[in-house]
């Protein structure tokens, strides 16, 4: 199987879409990687399926990681358990009695 820069552009597009119905914010990382790999493919084709799945995965795995620690980390910052009055007017859930 020679992967075409084509098939991974729909790989992408496909794991892209299917986030839409897996809450987890996950498979667009996936999708974005395939994109990746598209378009060096388009660029400079290589014949190697190995050296396709490694750049796969390593985009892949690189921008999720590049999510949870850079960008995640600054959404789920709060003011919980403090009395700095920042929080007054926000809205919470109960978790217990």
């Amino acid at each position: 199987m020679i992967g075409e820069w084509w098939q991974w552009c729909i790989l992408g597009i496909a794991l892209i879409v299917s986030e839409l119905y897996v809450p987890m914010f996950v498979l667009i990382w996936f999708g974005l990687g395939a994109l990746g790999v598209s378009l060096i493919q388009h660029v400079n084709f290589t014949h190697d399926i190995y050296l396709q799945l490694g750049m796969w995965l390593t985009f892949s795995i690189v921008m999720t990681l590049l999510w949870f620690r850079c960008f995640k980390a600054r959404l789920l910052k709060t003011s919980i358990g403090t009395s700095t009055g920042g929080i007054i007017g926000e809205v919470g859930i109960i978790v217990e009695e």
